[in-house]
């Protein structure tokens, strides 16, 4: 997985119950979570690369596991503890149905800058 950067999907970006925090962090967590199912990241590390303090970053997450677009489950292991999201984005009210094998094609938002005739 490419750190660099995240897919913003227009399926999170049209969602009018979600801040645009809410929406950022979702779509964090669904670009880590396309290789293996789930993302692994800490309150910490979100609130690292956000800027937001973690009780911010604990709050959104706990508005997104309430509308039923994450769950989480948290693993004991003799070296801590270790917390797996799945992101459930087939709850939000415009998505559309998506295959990871059919050569990555996703339902990303995409726009084009240049031909704004707004700008």
């Amino acid at each position: 997985m490419n750190f660099n950067y995240f897919k913003f999907y227009g399926f999170v970006l049209m969602q009018d119950n979600l801040n645009i925090s809410e929406k950022l962090i979702f779509s964090i967590l669904f670009s880590l979570s396309t290789q293996c199912g789930f993302a692994f990241c800490s309150n910490l590390w979100l609130s690292s690369i956000l800027g937001l303090d973690t009780s911010t970053i604990k709050r959104h997450l706990s508005h997104l596991k309430e509308l039923g677009f994450i769950d989480s489950k948290v693993t004991i292991t003799k070296n801590g503890s270790r917390r797996a999201i799945t992101c459930f984005p087939n709850k939000f009210d415009n998505y559309v149905e998506f295959n990871f094998t059919d050569n990555c094609k996703l339902d990303i938002f995409t726009y084009d800058w240049l031909n704004d005739p707004d700008l």
